[in-house]
């Protein structure tokens, strides 16, 4: 029985006083603007967009005239095929993925691991 009487004090105190009627005398009270928070702005403006579409390294089979990977492509589909160390060298690249630029390129790659260090030969 005690514990209905504690909670509806303390309702009362928890609930704010009502308002004074506005005379017509008093001016308006000013109205606050609440501004978005700083996350708010940032997921805004972090809209996600549609993803680019990605296009191939290769135009009709051929990479562009001029680039690395038309170094890379020349080596790999040559007879001889390439190593990773002849592939790093003309690109001037500290590292590399043959399989991964094979696969930009559009190339069937296989590779000789009989010898060290291994060949890797490039058929479209």
């Amino acid at each position: 029985m005690p514990k209905k009487k504690i909670i509806r004090a303390a309702r009362e105190v928890v609930e704010a006083p009502p308002e004074p009627k506005r005379g017509p005398g008093r001016p308006r009270k000013a109205e606050v603007v609440a501004l978005p928070s700083r996350k708010a702005a940032v997921a805004k403006a972090r809209t996600p967009v549609a993803a680019p579409t990605t296009k191939p390294a290769t135009r009709n089979g051929l990479p562009k005239v001029g680039t690395k990977t038309e170094k890379i492509y020349k080596l790999l589909t040559r007879k001889s095929g390439c190593t990773r160390a002849e592939v790093l060298e003309a690109t001037q690249w500290p590292a590399i993925s043959i399989q991964k630029i094979s696969e930009t390129l559009g190339l069937k790659l296989r590779k000789d691991d009989a010898n060290r260090p291994y060949r890797y030969y490039g058929s479209p």
